[in-house]
């Protein structure tokens, strides 16, 4: 089976570089377009009196989650023209359980380490690592 589009789900985690490089080695050896999708969800108090009290840690939470998105954006797309690989950045602001698996769909594999609620959701090979 040949596979023309891969994704692979980065997040903050520490092996999201590595990821990177295996996703880039393993497009480059099937001439595949890669698809970098990062979450910047920061998931929400739903208590009013914990919103008022916590504003400004989950505003720091979401500038350190926007910061390590463009330092993963940039690495993924110098690791692209480094390799010769057609790469394609898609974030968003939305619960990764819900909306990656939508973003997977127009893929034939999807890459990365992700949680069992959200391997339960997919329709197309996964391969993750820890």
């Amino acid at each position: 089976m040949s596979y023309r589009t891969l994704l692979v789900h980065l997040d903050m985690g520490r092996t999201s570089r590595a990821r990177i490089d295996f996703s880039l080695q393993l497009a480059a050896s099937l001439d595949a377009h890669l698809v970098g999708w990062y979450s910047n969800y920061v998931s929400e108090p739903q208590s009013f009196y914990l919103k008022a009290e916590l504003a400004e840690a989950l505003a720091q939470i979401r500038t350190e989650r926007q910061a390590a998105g463009k330092e993963l954006r940039q690495y993924l797309e110098e690791g692209g023209r480094r390799q010769g690989v057609q790469v394609e950045w898609r974030s968003n602001d939305e619960h990764p359980n819900t909306s990656l698996p939508l973003h997977a769909r127009l893929a034939e594999m999807v890459l990365g380490g992700v949680t069992r609620t959200l391997l339960a959701s997919m329709t197309v090979p996964v391969l993750f690592s820890h």
